[in-house]
């Protein structure tokens, strides 16, 4: 999460938070991370791309497939090429596609917030068409393959 803070003229001090950013750990049954390449079954980094597009490719990021303390993840952000307004605030949308082998392209539908405060939120993210996540849950989820 990015937070800022300045103070403006009238003495009132505006908050404004980007909370955007998630990490998707993916797993088998038994519990075995499936982005770990020391993990036997596990899927190869130099075939797993995320792009815009399904057909097309387009990647669009290189370094979301990540590492830390040994627990590989993938760090994803919200946000997308549509944009709709709501009642709290213009909501940006949009379908990412991971290609996780030849035969595995999954999708990653996503949905942030720009309030009319400013601030912007993650509120909204399906895996595959399933609910994974809604506001106010962890920002860490794990899909089992």
């Amino acid at each position: 999460m990015l937070s800022s803070c300045s103070k403006e003229n009238n003495g009132i001090e505006p908050k404004i938070f980007v909370e955007i950013g998630y990490q998707i750990f993916i797993e088998d049954a038994d519990g075995h991370n499936l982005l770990d390449p020391n993990v036997v079954g596990s899927y190869k980094h130099g075939d797993i791309e995320l792009t815009k597009d399904q057909t097309n490719g387009g990647k669009i990021k290189d370094n979301y497939l990540l590492e830390v303390d040994g627990k590989y993840f993938l760090d994803m952000w919200g946000g997308g090429t549509g944009k709709k307004e709501s009642e709290v605030g213009e909501i940006s949308y949009g379908t990412l596609y991971l290609k996780l082998s030849e035969s595995i392209v999954d999708t990653i539908y996503s949905e942030t917030i720009l309030t009319k405060e400013g601030n912007t939120l993650l509120s909204k993210v399906e895996y595959n068409s399933k609910l994974v996540y809604t506001s106010g849950d962890s920002m860490f989820f794990t899909i089992i393959k």
